[in-house]
């Protein structure tokens, strides 16, 4: 063998080594919330919060993996938790059926705060406002007086998904009608053409001056100036991206039955063996702690460590 082609050799070695994620790397998660499903987390400087199916409200430490069920006792424990937002000590909480409960001293009381026959499928603090998003064709809601009741707001007759915001612009996922933005805190909303077919995003991320939206069955579309213009990676055929999140490095997004697609921050590809473990789960909601990254599956929590840089087997 020619000393030209073992350098070509070793170079293609040498990059996919740095590319390519070591599954032997994902672990299931051995804490109390191990084997629940987790639809949902938020963080403040102390602790993590995670909303799970049917198990309330759990929260841990920063830098523990004690987890401790925070919602024993109270309406929200064996609720569907789909969303969770959270402003210094206090955290409200979006459930399925039953509107949205807060906690003003992290989880350890809660009252209900309004929509209470209503499913809140996400929630966001801005400035001195709660928005919340409903299903079946609620609209925008939002409380501008701590979550002491929620009103009528915006995009009425609308199904809403996940909310963003960069500094500049309020995104929102709007059913079947790709993502719409606004510029006046949400009082006025205009569509953002991701392509020209219907598109249902699950999933909003936002780091530095790019938008990431994880669709359903279409993969990822990426903008760099404020949703103006859209980029797609398809990632694969009938691609259902549930979950985004970064560390800094990378982009996971959790898929249906594909487990988890690792991206450049750019949005490529990270070489042709770019699904990690969990191979064949779907995965619903990411969060980091402790160096780690956790992933809330439909078969319970994994972790995986996160390394400071370039992912190497």
């Amino acid at each position: 063998m020619n000393r030209q082609l073992i350098i070509i050799l070793l170079t293609v070695i040498l990059l996919f080594g740095s590319l390519n994620l070591s599954h032997s790397q994902w672990a299931k998660d051995t804490s109390i919330i191990s084997s629940r499903i987790v639809l949902s987390y938020a963080s403040n400087n102390r602790y993590i919060f995670v909303g799970t199916q049917g198990s309330g409200v759990y929260k841990a430490e920063l830098n523990s993996a004690n987890w401790v069920r925070i919602s024993v006792g109270f309406p929200i424990d064996t609720m569907h938790v789909y969303c969770l937002a959270v402003k210094g000590d206090t955290i409200f909480a979006g459930t399925k059926d039953y509107g949205v409960f807060r906690s003003a001293d992290s989880g350890n009381n809660w009252t209900a705060a309004g929509l209470s026959t209503e499913s809140v499928n996400s929630l966001m603090i801005k400035d001195n406002y709660i928005f919340a998003g409903l299903g079946r064709n609620k609209g925008i809601y939002a409380s501008s007086n701590g979550g002491n009741g929620f009103s009528k707001y915006a995009l009425n007759d609308q199904t809403i998904g996940p909310f963003g915001y960069n500094g500049k612009f309020m995104f929102a996922a709007v059913g079947s009608k790709g993502i719409y933005r606004s510029t006046n805190n949400g009082i006025k909303w205009t569509p953002s053409i991701l392509d020209t077919g219907v598109v249902n995003i699950q999933s909003i991320l936002i780091k530095g001056k790019y938008v990431y939206a994880g669709s359903d069955r279409k993969g990822i579309y990426i903008s760099s100036d404020s949703g103006i213009t859209w980029q797609h990676a398809p990632l694969y055929t009938n691609s259902n991206v549930f979950a985004l999140i970064t560390d800094g490095y990378f982009i996971f997004a959790g898929t249906y039955q594909k487990g988890i697609c690792v991206l450049s921050n750019c949005g490529d590809l990270l070489g042709n063996d770019y699904f990690d473990d969990p191979h064949g789960e779907s995965v619903k909601t990411f969060w980091i702690q402790n160096d780690h990254l956790f992933a809330g599956t439909w078969k319970g929590v994994y972790k995986r460590k996160l390394n400071k840089g370039p992912y190497s087997k």
